[in-house]
């Protein structure tokens, strides 16, 4: 084992291999440090400082660069982390810190395919926010730091991104069973039968008998403590194909009116989850229903109709305004209808869309501030507050809710009475 000693910077950060961080020096023992660190080019060691105790891994650090030498002799620099280094032990000499640090070896060989899937998702990051200046850089990198080096992290995950496999299996040691995501009570009863109490002691049970006892589900859990993939991890929700709104009618309804409130409101439900979902769809379809149950104008119809828009959309104006249009072809006087519904497809990203030659860009800009202030207000205010005229007020046609649950948590009006 190769421990040398290093000088300390206790700090409440973790600093990691390749990230470059900015510091302002003030205090006496570390002008010092800092000092013979420039002018010998000489290393220094940051680790992470919890209360008045220091983590036993950290990184050494190098001055990369000089901003600004005061004359009372502060610092601000940029130093650069190199390499990780374990703490063995620890004393003090002029006020300093001194560590008798071993060097962890980084394992830099990995399998193509992993690199790959990472550069490749790194890389989607990268072009969705724009960053795409020193993409033949970000091409060439194969070490996991040089991938992170740049990003915003919180210390929990530096703190693992930093710790070695001797720490996670300790921590595998003191954590209970019970705990894992995945053993239920169940698999704690049986498993503590089988005096297996921690995470580390169900690691060490073989593949075959894991899978026996706690099936294929088991046996992947298992190898995600023991460091293997088994779960890919989901960036971000896929894209519905289809978005639909669907409700039967309180009471059979037979005015034109109050039909065009049921259907608007259906396809202003379906415009607002598209934007949501930062899609716009080029086909609706709408559909009214009678009862098919009741036989007393012998009349069961179903009716439904497709509308091919000119372009991809996500505006509620333009789907409402065009389910008004397609309901009055389908409107029957001598019908009772007791359910309607607005369904959207052909859906495609909206980064992804292709407006016509005559589009009024003015226009549709003003469109998109007004959905995307009306989404926001409904978020705040409650569901429907802000709306169209033509949805309605009153909702007689609103579904039936007598045996709803009071919501006693988020109104007001149905907290729980008691009576004295």
């Amino acid at each position: 084992m190769n421990i040398k000693e290093l000088p300390l910077f206790p700090l409440k950060l973790i600093l990691l291999p390749l990230e470059k961080l900015p510091l302002h020096i003030f205090e006496p023992r570390y002008k010092k440090m800092i000092y013979n660190a420039i002018s010998n080019n000489k290393p220094f060691g940051i680790v992470w400082k919890n209360s008045d105790n220091i983590y036993n891994i950290g990184c050494q650090a190098k001055v990369s660069k000089v901003i600004n030498e005061y004359p009372n002799g502060e610092y601000d620099i940029v130093v650069q982390g190199t390499n990780r280094f374990e703490i063995d032990n620890t004393l003090i000499d002029n006020k300093t810190v001194i560590g008798k640090i071993n060097y962890i070896s980084e394992d830099k060989e990995c399998s193509n395919s992993l690199i790959k899937e990472i550069r490749e998702n790194y890389l989607k990051i990268l072009i969705s926010l724009g960053e795409v200046s020193n993409l033949n850089d970000d091409l060439e990198k194969n070490f996991s730091y040089e991938f992170i080096q740049n990003m915003l992290l919180p210390i929990d995950i530096k703190k693992q991104l930093i710790s070695t496999s001797n720490d996670i299996k300790e921590e595998l040691k003191i954590f209970p069973i019970n705990k894992i995501w995945g053993v239920g009570n169940k698999f704690y009863q049986k498993l503590h039968y089988k005096k297996i109490n921690t995470a580390y002691e169900l690691t060490q049970k073989s593949d075959k008998w894991i899978q026996t006892n706690m099936s294929i589900t088991g046996l992947k859990m298992v190898k995600e403590l023991r460091g293997e993939r088994c779960h890919n991890v989901i960036n971000k929700q896929k894209l519905k194909k289809s978005i639909m709104t669907s409700r039967t009618f309180g009471n059979e309804i037979n005015d034109f009116i109050e039909l065009a409130q049921a259907i608007s409101t259906y396809a202003n439900i379906c415009a607002a989850k598209l934007r949501k979902q930062r899609g716009c769809a080029k086909t609706i379809y709408i559909m009214i229903f009678t009862n098919p149950f009741k036989n007393n104008n012998k009349l069961n119809y179903k009716a439904q109709k497709m509308i091919s828009l000119s372009n991809h959309t996500d505006d509620s104006f333009k789907i409402v305004s065009s389910c008004i249009a397609a309901l009055k072809s389908l409107y029957r006087r001598d019908c009772l209808y007791k359910k309607g519904g607005v369904i959207l497809s052909d859906i495609i990203p909206k980064s992804q869309t292709q407006i016509s030659l005559f589009t009024n860009n003015l226009d549709m800009v003003k469109r998109e501030r007004l959905m995307l202030a009306m989404d926001q207000l409904n978020h705040n205010l409650g569901k429907e507050k802000i709306r169209f005229a033509v949805n309605g007020f009153k909702k007689e046609w609103g579904m039936k809710q007598a045996n709803l649950s009071p919501c006693y948590t988020t109104r007001i009006k149905e907290l729980l009475r008691i009576k004295y």
